[in-house]
């Protein structure tokens, strides 16, 4: 395989680059609209760089395009690369709104090429275990879904990158940036809500865009649910710098589930919610913890390319599809929504609906200077 990366100074570049040179591939081309640090790292892995994408396409002709630059762009990328006949591995988020992804998607199925997001997560082995759990139905009927994110980051990482938390760039802040992988875990384990109601905030950081969320979400059947996500707050237990600490508490008639990093702990009732409520002469129900073997499995960049090679080559089904990754982007478009207009969302989004209005928030922030005197707002 001959790997072509767009977005070279990115500072996930490192990660990506790991992956590759572990499973030893082949990387012909690097590009950047900006020389530096591009240029450099590609003297370093001796192929060559570009600043337009357009020409590196059209001399290089690369088997898979790694797209890693500002999510503004991600669309306009993958769309040119999958008709230059590219498969692509783009970053998440896999675009700004659903309809940008449904494009992708489409083109993806007309040049008859692989379309991938970089939603690693999926393959960490608790929750490979997590919904393996869930398929076999061990907990019964779900009854109610939570999850808590927290994402913390100084002023000086928006400092950064001008693009962040910007509707323009990011298309929004933590929903769009730091909570993508939360909520893709979500739909990967309990399946997309029918309704949700959300309020952002900007509680500390003087962005365009939320710096945190919470929403109540509802799925098929009438399991209630909720999400928050916050890059101004912390639970206290991040596992490592620069990482999220996400925990998700699923309950149903006959246990539960918490799974946090690295983590799966699970609780069986020695009978059904029905049944106890029914007819037990006990004041409350008993649970045992069940012992749950993880699979080996490394939920990492490495991971990610290993499987996208061996779809590639028809050996197995490509783990995250532009299908798939579809769903979280129009999850957290919906809680976007939501909170801007004060109404109740009911998914599928309308998705030109979302695209007028993110249209207008960017139409209102280009006119807008960022400034170090913007005072955060309680509600954004």
């Amino acid at each position: 395989m001959r790997f072509a990366i767009i977005g070279a100074g990115a500072g996930v570049f490192r990660r990506h680059l790991a992956a590759l040179e572990q499973l030893r591939e082949q990387i012909v081309a690097l590009v950047d609209m900006h020389t530096f640090p591009g240029a450099q790292r590609a003297q370093a892995l001796h192929c060559p760089f570009y600043e337009d994408y357009h020409e590196m396409l059209r001399e290089v002709k690369p088997d898979m395009a790694v797209i890693l630059t500002p999510p503004f762009l991600h669309a306009s990328l993958t769309i040119a690369c999958l008709q230059a006949g590219c498969h692509v591995l783009v970053e998440k988020p896999m675009a700004l709104h659903v309809m940008e992804a449904e494009e992708m998607i489409a083109t993806a199925r007309a040049c008859q090429r692989l379309l991938g997001v970089v939603f690693q997560q999926r393959l960490r082995p608790e929750v490979l275990a997590a919904k393996a759990l869930l398929e076999a139905g061990q907990l019964g009927q779900l009854q109610h879904v939570e999850a808590m994110v927290s994402c913390p980051r100084p002023a000086a990482y928006y400092r950064a990158k001008k693009w962040r938390g910007t509707w323009a760039g990011e298309g929004g802040g933590v929903l769009m940036n730091q909570a993508p992988h939360s909520l893709d875990l979500l739909c990967y384990l309990v399946g997309m809500p029918v309704r949700a109601v959300a309020w952002t905030h900007r509680q500390l950081h003087a962005i365009e865009a939320e710096d945190s969320v919470q929403a109540m979400l509802e799925w098929p059947d009438g399991v209630p649910g909720s999400f928050a996500a916050s890059t101004a707050w912390t639970s206290g237990e991040v596992a490592e710098p620069a990482s999220e600490q996400a925990t998700f508490h699923l309950i149903g008639t006959a246990g539960s589930l918490r799974l946090c990093n690295g983590l799966l702990n699970v609780m069986r009732l020695d009978k059904e919610m029905q049944t106890f409520a029914r007819a037990s002469l006990q004041p409350f129900p008993v649970a045992e913890p069940l012992s749950i073997p993880l699979p080996r499995s490394q939920g990492d960049h490495a991971t990610v390319y290993r499987h996208f090679c061996a779809a590639i080559h028809g050996q197995t089904s490509l783990v995250v599809t532009g299908e798939a990754a579809r769903q979280s982007l129009e999850l957290a478009n919906g809680l976007l929504l939501s909170a801007h207009t004060g109404e109740q969302v009911v998914f599928p989004l309308d998705g030109a609906r979302y695209a007028a209005f993110l249209a207008e928030r960017q139409r209102t922030s280009r006119s807008r200077t960022r400034s170090s005197s913007f005072v955060p707002q309680n509600v954004c």
